[in-house]
């Protein structure tokens, strides 16, 4: 069976990050894919920070044989996320995603990772309905084989 690997790699990234204790004690169970709860009209009530993972886009596949596909390589921006103008907790979120992910490989039931490598660190400062919002984290490319 063929498993789709932006899938694959959203499942790691989750676990990888629920797995962390450090990710846990700034952001507890508020681990969402993208957008998470923000946009909800009853958002008055999320409990800050969160932190969010969002696909990117695919690089090119590499292939061996025809058309078997043999590794592929899948960017996400992985951040935290504060209501307010205080980015402390936030920033500290942000560096212990770094300290998951950087340099990490595992296994899903239907891939292999091989690498995790943050590309490049990712700041957004955001406003909404006259609220301000911090995202701090990192875009992360997954080499990943579903073989």
């Amino acid at each position: 069976m063929a498993y789709d690997v932006i899938s694959e790699a959203e499942v790691w990234l989750r676990e990888t990050l629920r797995n962390d204790a450090d990710v846990l004690s700034i952001f507890g169970d508020r681990i969402y894919s993208y957008p998470g709860p923000r946009y909800n009209e009853a958002s008055d009530r999320i409990i800050y920070p969160i932190l969010t993972y969002e696909f990117q886009y695919p690089k090119p596949d590499l292939h061996v044989v025809g058309s078997v596909r043999f590794w592929s390589t899948v960017r996400f921006i992985v951040r935290g996320t504060t209501k307010g103008n205080d980015q402390r907790e936030v920033a500290e979120g942000a560096q212990y995603i770094y300290n998951a992910l950087q340099g990490k490989f595992g296994y899903t039931d239907g891939a292999v990772i091989s690498a995790c490598i943050e590309d490049r660190p990712y700041k957004e400062v955001e406003l909404l309905n006259s609220t301000q919002y911090i995202h701090l984290g990192g875009e992360y490319e997954i080499n990943i084989n579903t073989i």
